[in-house]
């Protein structure tokens, strides 16, 4: 036990060092989002309140920052023409998995649409024996849309949103 324990600091930096190129092997990596939101129109004229739901997808890629990341979504503004947004700083990973918590973010669409929400997300990596990312999958805790938030560029869109995903090969992105 005593040699376990003496030991136990030797693992703990053996796992900080593999922990920064393991991130680096996550560079490069895209994942197909699904987009979900239900809630409600709110027409700014009238003030009337009519229920509905919204499905979208995105891509978003990974890109390494020292040992954590940023992450780009590219979203549809018309047929064809994708657009990246702002990057969102996502932190480091080690063990197979990273939370991105509370994190605000917006994600623009066609006809002045413009989803701008706050998350949690769960990233959760999977390697293989020799170290190399196998799949990855993204789900959503939490997920809120803000009092900013529209389908069609003129009323309100608030509800709930989720984003789930796995990763997708570069040569299969439609742009």
């Amino acid at each position: 036990m005593r040699r376990a324990l003496r030991l136990l600091p030797l693992v703990t930096l053996a796992l900080f060092l593999v922990a920064p190129a393991r991130a680096q092997l996550l560079g490069g990596t895209w994942f197909k989002l699904k987009i979900a939101a239900k809630g409600w129109v709110i027409d700014v004229e009238t003030g009337k309140a009519k229920p509905t739901t919204h499905q979208q997808t995105a891509y978003m890629s990974l890109l390494p920052t020292g040992i954590g990341y940023t992450a780009q979504i590219y979203s549809e503004l018309s047929p064809g023409n994708w657009v990246g947004g702002p990057g969102i700083e996502l932190g480091t990973t080690g063990a197979g998995e990273l939370f991105v918590v509370n994190q605000v973010m917006t994600i623009p669409g066609p006809g002045g649409q413009s989803l701008d929400l706050s998350t949690t997300l769960r990233l959760i990596f999977k390697f293989d024996k020799d170290g190399a990312l196998k799949q990855a999958k993204i789900k959503t805790l939490a997920g809120e849309l803000s009092g900013s938030s529209t389908l069609d560029g003129a009323n309100l869109f608030i509800g709930s949103i989720k984003l789930s995903g796995k990763t997708v090969e570069p040569t299969s992105l439609p742009f």
